[in-house]
């Protein structure tokens, strides 16, 4: 955990591939929350969630990655040291 309890969401060693919003979102789902879950941890609606994680999963696909679901995405950010 980072500081004031937040969770600790690393920066991708070489550009940013997510945004920390997109990582935030990754984050909550590694830890098996559901989308609205995530989006009373967040502050943010339902439908958000829903966008950034669809977002992720489409640039990280744009990007070269085989992803094409909201686990698989988690997986790789967890592998890459996206989020921890």
């Amino acid at each position: 955990m980072g500081g004031f309890g937040l969770p600790t969401i690393q920066q991708p060693k070489t550009v940013a591939v997510l945004t920390g919003r997109q990582r935030e979102v990754l984050y909550h789902a590694s830890m098996g929350l559901r989308h609205k879950e995530i989006a009373f941890r967040l502050g943010i609606s339902h439908g958000m969630v829903k966008v950034h994680s669809f977002e992720s999963i489409k640039r990280l696909r744009g990007l070269g990655f085989e992803v094409n679901s909201l686990v698989a995405a988690v997986a790789l950010a967890l592998r890459q040291g996206w989020i921890t």
